[in-house]
Formats: structure tokens, sequence, C-alpha cells
């Protein structure tokens, strides 16, 4: 895959696809990453990790495609449930193929629980309740907001109350059974 989005629709390519860019970090190949953020260093060398992240940032491509680009709490846990659908799959059908995710984490709190049920459930099956769940309970139980980074998002995107989750289009049991 040569783009990707962060949140934002696709903003750096590489023809070459020998460098990946998220934001202002770059990913290359040798899992080697030019910069000071101790954050993306510690990623770029868990391969396992990073290839976790490919796969939520992949499923921002699928929202900018399907128009719901743009960031706001809906579009990470969709992004988070995605993450961790094709992490269990990918741990279930190889021995040797080991995707580390914390999309499933929570903090030790009731949002927190919350949370990780919702998301934990969305990575098997769809589901309007949790997937709402997931969205009132992002914001103070996802371990992935501990830095309060998404605190500033919107719940939802202003053409997002009517659309239908993405879930139901590319998670992976949808062609599994």
């Amino acid at each position: 895959m040569n783009e990707f989005c962060a949140n934002d629709p696709v903003n750096n390519t590489d023809p070459t696809g020998m460098e990946v860019w998220f934001n202002d970090f770059m990913y290359t190949p040798e899992c080697e990453y030019f910069g000071d953020a101790k954050i993306y260093l510690n990623q770029a060398l868990d391969r396992n990790g990073f290839i976790s992240a490919i796969v939520h940032e992949s499923m921002h491509v699928g929202q900018f495609l399907n128009g719901q680009g743009g960031r706001a709490i809906f579009n990470e846990v969709e992004a988070y449930a995605f993450e961790a659908a094709i992490s269990i799959n990918a741990n279930e059908l190889s021995d040797n193929l080991m995707f580390s995710s914390g999309a499933m984490v929570g903090e030790n709190n009731i949002f927190g629980r919350l949370y990780h049920d919702a998301i934990s459930s969305l990575s098997t099956r769809y589901s309007y309740y949790k997937n709402i769940l997931g969205i009132i309970s992002f914001k103070e139980g996802a371990a992935a907001n501990n830095s309060r980074i998404y605190d500033s998002y919107p719940d939802y995107l202003k053409s997002q109350p009517l659309l239908t989750s993405l879930l139901t289009k590319y998670s992976p049991w949808i062609n599994s059974k």
C-alpha cells in the first residue's frame, strides 16, 4: 500500500513504496525512523505493532474513500474495531504471524470496561448498539486516549449520523461465514 490516512485525507504518497508517512512520521521498510519522538520510535521498531497500525490506518483510508474521512470518535472506534478484528483473525490463522494490538485495551475504570466490551464485540460481528457504546466510552475509556489526543475530536462529523458503519462493509468476518 502506498497511500495512508492519519485521521485526515491522504496527504503523502510515495511512488516507490519505500517510505510511508503518518503525518510527520516517516517509516521505511527496514523499520528505521529518523526523528526524535519516542512513541514513533518504539512503534517503528515493533514490526507486529506496526502492522496493526497499518491495518488501523487502512480503515481510515476506507473511510476517506467512502466520504466519511476526518477526525471524529466514530472514525476512531471503527478503525480500532477493524484493527482488533484483523489482529484476532491473523493470530488465529497463523502460528508464526503474531500481531500485537492495543485496540481493545481500556482504562481501569467503568468507561474502560465499556470500551473493551464494545471493541471486543465489534471485532467479531457488527452491532449498532456496541458501536454507539464504543463512541460514548472512547474518550474516557480507551487506552489509546490516555494521552488525551482525541479529546478535541467531535463524536461524529456532520455527515456521519446518517451513515452506516463501514464495519458492515470491510470487516473480515463478512466473508468468513
